[in-house]
């Protein structure tokens, strides 16, 4: 099986409108975010790859205009589906995507093919 992942960051201020006020998140705040978005196949293609990464563009696009240094308001948990969906429709073989809250904090949503 081969798998190769590509990462991507931006700087979001957060807050999650329906988790308690008194709740960390229920506060303004910011992070530093970053995804990994896996991409997943039992065979390369002749020129060696399982995809070119440069067709993950579109992902770095959606998130440069719509995430980046902005207000965020949905959970990691979210944003982790989100992105799976977006890289799903230029990559097929994505099987994963991994989203970081800051250093020590990260969601997962991964395809069961």
């Amino acid at each position: 099986m081969f798998r190769v992942t590509k990462t991507f960051y931006w700087e979001a201020a957060h807050l999650l409108p329906l988790v308690p006020r008194d709740h960390k998140c229920g506060q303004l705040h910011g992070h530093s975010f970053r995804a990994e978005i896996t991409l997943e196949s039992d065979i390369l293609r002749a020129d060696g790859f399982i995809r070119d990464l440069a067709e993950l563009a579109p992902v770095a696009k959606f998130i440069r205009e719509n995430w980046d240094d902005s207000l965020l308001t949905i959970s990691t948990e979210e944003m982790a589906v989100k992105l799976f969906d977006k890289a799903r429709e230029a990559c097929p073989e994505t099987k994963r995507v991994r989203v970081y809250e800051g250093r020590t904090i990260w969601a997962e949503f991964e395809a069961h093919l």
